[in-house]
């Protein structure tokens, strides 16, 4: 059985329809009402969940709407708001400039930094490995 991965992220374009091409699944998770987030993810065909308070109680909803195992989701984080959610997925990532904390629970930690390729990285880390 091939692997649902859910990847959450602030996206770039061709490596989102990289993704896409692989049939790996995505979704902006954000806390933020800033109708930037939802038109981006729109230009981009992405799913998007804005202003959420709890990212966790978010993420856990979304993945039972759509059957996808908490397990076998991939996770962005860098701050102290992603905590809770990187705890519950089967692989949280952290970019290297990510709180302390985010990287102590992280599987995998990016040299890039946040913003400056982590979604270019860990594409290139999935197609590799």
């Amino acid at each position: 059985m091939e692997p649902k991965l859910l990847l959450l992220t602030v996206p770039m374009g061709w490596v989102i329809d990289r993704f896409r091409s692989l049939g790996i699944p995505q979704l902006i998770l954000s806390t933020e009402t800033n109708p930037v987030v939802k038109a981006r993810a729109a230009k981009l065909h992405l799913e998007v969940i804005t202003s959420c308070k709890d990212k966790k109680i978010a993420l856990e909803n979304h993945c039972a709407q759509k059957g996808y195992d908490l397990n076998r989701v991939m996770y962005i984080g860098n701050d102290l708001n992603d905590l809770e959610v990187m705890k519950i997925v089967g692989f949280p990532i952290a970019p290297v400039d990510a709180h302390p904390k985010i990287k102590k629970i992280a599987k995998l930690i990016t040299e890039a930094k946040g913003g400056e390729g982590v979604i270019k990285e860990l594409s290139d880390y999935l197609i590799i490995s």
